[in-house]
């Protein structure tokens, strides 16, 4: 039985990305990243994963790394800069630790669902420049907006929308959901992404 069956909201929410595939843009960025670690001769790397969101997609690129010859520390953090379905601007760290014990002249990866704004990944980014890492790259599965200040290093797919489109659409924004990402804290565990419009 399909989950979408008795669930009318997922069934009328356009797909945006299968499970299929997400799993060949994860393995896709695992071969660029592991790529760069073998010409810079990385074979340590902190991997810095912002929860909740980049949960499933953490692991997901953490098990496609495994086939190559790269040890890692996993460390996870939360960050908040959303409040439901509202962004708040401002992060704030719930979980986990920041400090330059853990992270000075270290490989330093940050990993992240979603481009959206910038504002976590880029807070989080600054953050850890400030403990002096060896070196720092970031890591989204999806950027939203076409053209975005400080991209991340490694992008799986990059939905390209603007900012002018979705006014001339009526619409304010699109909100993604499932693979890690929630809509008003449900549907994290669905394994595609989607998305709804936002008026």
């Amino acid at each position: 039985m399909s989950i979408y069956e008795n669930d009318e909201f997922l069934a009328s929410t356009p797909l945006i990305l299968s499970a299929f595939e997400i799993q060949e843009l994860t393995q896709q960025m695992a071969t660029n990243i592991q790529q760069w670690a073998r010409e810079n001769l990385v074979d340590k790397l902190v991997i810095l994963s912002i929860l909740e969101g980049a949960r499933p997609f953490t692991k997901d690129l953490i098990q496609a790394l495994a086939t190559y010859d790269i040890q890692i520390h996993l460390h996870p953090i939360k960050v908040q800069s959303t409040k439901g379905t509202q962004k708040t601007g401002n992060c704030e760290l719930i979980y986990g630790e920041l400090s330059p014990q853990l992270f000075e002249k270290q490989v330093v990866l940050v990993i992240d669902d979603l481009f959206d704004s910038g504002t976590t990944i880029h807070w989080t980014r600054e953050t850890i420049k400030q403990f002096s890492p060896k070196a720092l790259k970031t890591a989204v599965l999806l950027q939203k907006y076409a053209q975005v200040d400080h991209p991340a290093d490694f992008t799986g797919y990059n939905l390209a929308l603007h900012s002018e489109m979705l006014k001339q659409q009526g619409l304010a924004d699109y909100w993604l959901f499932g693979y890690g990402m929630d809509y008003n804290g449900q549907y994290r565990d669905i394994p595609e992404v989607r998305w709804i419009a936002v008026k």
